[in-house]
């Protein structure tokens, strides 16, 4: 994929979250019209915003000492940290961000915080089962987070998601309390009306989780061209769902729930992006981001996390 390429499927990307928003946001003002009049277009935006504003730094202490995480030292685990520091200095960051770690089986990592003070967080296993290649895809796409700012774009999302949800939990308590009045005559509603206050809570729930898919993409995308392989984030997640499933899936298949509908997944299924890794792979040359090698070897490496 040459820039162009990746400029227009960054472009692409831009416009279908911004159309998310559009939406959540039209969804919001339209329940709040219905309850309370053309006036709640400023108090609801000033919630979203107070409640915005205020979340951020609370939700991430609190995450990493519910969690249980601890700080991993790049004595620990130097080779990671030296591919951490290459790849924050290709993405721009300011500052390297801060490894932690959970004691956990499972393979998985997450990231916190802002581009000057950010946090990535990774399980024991996922250390324990990654080579070096496969780890540095799975660092850029985090870096990825960070720089693209989608914890401050879902938590943005996150905020108008809840107040829809509690306008339309309290349009429906009012519903139930004048269905006496509906019944006799004595009030009327459309069943328009009553048909949104209904289905909000879960348009609203469907948009956020279609956007967390939207910045998932956008995060593998901007890893293959961090990395200039995107092989090994799409190598990673292979390997990450292959042991997933046959730990769980393989052995109790017959006992379990037929898979998850796309629609209420908050990430992209991994085959789904590891089939998009794989044709970005085959279809040229990634866009230049830096003439250094990012230091891969060795292909293994000791973990001291006690």
């Amino acid at each position: 994929m040459n820039s162009s390429q990746y400029l227009r499927k960054r472009s692409d990307n831009m416009i279908h979250t911004a159309m998310i928003f559009m939406a959540m946001a039209g969804l919001l003002l339209l329940v709040g019209w219905l309850l309370f009049g053309s006036q709640t277009i400023w108090w609801l935006t000033a919630l979203v915003i107070i409640g915005f504003a205020l979340r951020p730094r609370m939700d991430n202490f609190r995450l990493l000492k519910q969690t249980g995480a601890r700080p991993l030292s790049p004595y620990q685990v130097p080779h990671i940290y030296q591919i951490l520091a290459g790849l924050a200095q290709r993405a721009g960051l300011p500052s390297v961000p801060n490894l932690y770690v959970i004691a956990n089986p499972s393979q998985n990592a997450f990231t916190m915080g802002r581009a000057h003070q950010s946090v990535i967080v990774l399980t024991d296993g996922l250390l324990r089962q990654l080579n070096p290649r496969e780890m540095a895809g799975v660092l850029a796409h985090e870096i990825s987070h960070i720089t693209n700012q989608d914890t401050k774009v879902l938590m943005l999302a996150d905020a108008a998601a809840r107040l829809t949800r509690g306008l339309a939990a309290v349009g429906q308590i009012l519903l139930l309390v004048n269905i006496p009045l509906l019944l006799i005559g004595e009030a009327s509603i459309s069943m328009i009306a009553i048909l949104l206050l209904l289905t909000a809570p879960l348009i609203s729930s469907l948009l956020y989780l279609a956007l967390s898919r939207t910045r998932e993409y956008r995060a593998d995308m901007d890893a293959a061209r961090l990395t200039g392989d995107p092989m090994g984030l799409a190598l990673a997640l292979q390997k990450i769902e292959r042991r997933q499933v046959s730990l769980f899936q393989r052995l109790f298949s017959r006992y379990m729930k037929p898979a998850e509908h796309a629609m209420v997944r908050s990430h992209p299924h991994s085959y789904d992006r590891i089939r998009r890794l794989t044709a970005l792979s085959n279809s040229g040359q990634m866009p230049d981001v830096d003439s250094g090698q990012l230091p891969l070897a060795p292909q293994h490496w000791h973990l001291s996390l006690l």
